[in-house]
């Protein structure tokens, strides 16, 4: 049985396998970081500056046809949902992440800095932030088929393997409605019966479509 990390996770590892992470929060959230020694850091303050940033956000731009749940603040990139969604999402997140820091030929993946919520219903989820490079790379299509290719090969996290993001949840996906599959498919050959039964569904109702 195959297990498959969903789109959303192949799109932010390509993006940033070139790329060297920003630093300013990082001497706060991850004070093993060789480039930084601790400080005192007030954890509420600074999860309280998130939210407000979210909110402001979300406030400005969720009208926009491409808006998307992050920003950038504080030299740290910030994705935010319910924590239904956002939990999978840290969990295969820091899966992966693992993976790639036990292994010498892996694209760079942003490591989870921090992970909260509000009272499980929404949820922050705080990672390097990874600036692009200044010029262009011109072996990148090569190097994108091999990120591509790594992620393919990574093992199953667990024995019980189920097509989605790891912990719980469905896959995300733009073939399904909403961009979320209706089901949880436990293999391929599920995912093909299901679209198998959603072909002769729409050729009965729509004709026309073939």
């Amino acid at each position: 049985m195959e297990w498959i990390p969903t789109h959303w996770l192949l799109s932010f590892v390509l993006v940033r396998i070139l790329c060297r992470p920003s630093l300013p929060l990082l001497k706060y959230l991850h004070p093993r970081h060789p480039a930084m020694t601790p400080a005192p850091f007030d954890l509420a303050s600074f999860e309280d500056a998130i939210i407000s940033a979210c909110e402001t956000h979300e406030h400005d731009h969720e009208a926009e046809y491409d808006y998307r749940r992050c920003v950038i603040i504080e030299g740290v990139f910030v994705k935010f949902d319910s924590y239904q969604s956002l939990w999978p999402q840290f969990q295969t997140q820091t899966y992966i992440f693992q993976c790639a820091k036990l292994d010498v030929s892996a694209p760079r993946v942003p490591e989870v800095l921090h992970f909260f919520h509000r009272d499980y219903q929404m949820a922050y989820m705080v990672m390097e932030y990874i600036t692009l490079p200044p010029s262009p790379v011109p072996d990148l299509p090569q190097k994108v088929a091999l990120a591509l290719q790594w992620l393919r090969d990574l093992p199953a996290p667990t024995k019980r393997v189920r097509i989605g993001p790891r912990g719980s949840g469905c896959a995300r996906h733009t073939l399904f409605k909403d961009c979320k599959a209706p089901l949880s498919f436990s293999s391929i050959e599920a995912v093909e019966r299901y679209l198998n039964k959603v072909i002769i569904f729409l050729s009965i109702c729509h004709p026309l479509i073939t």
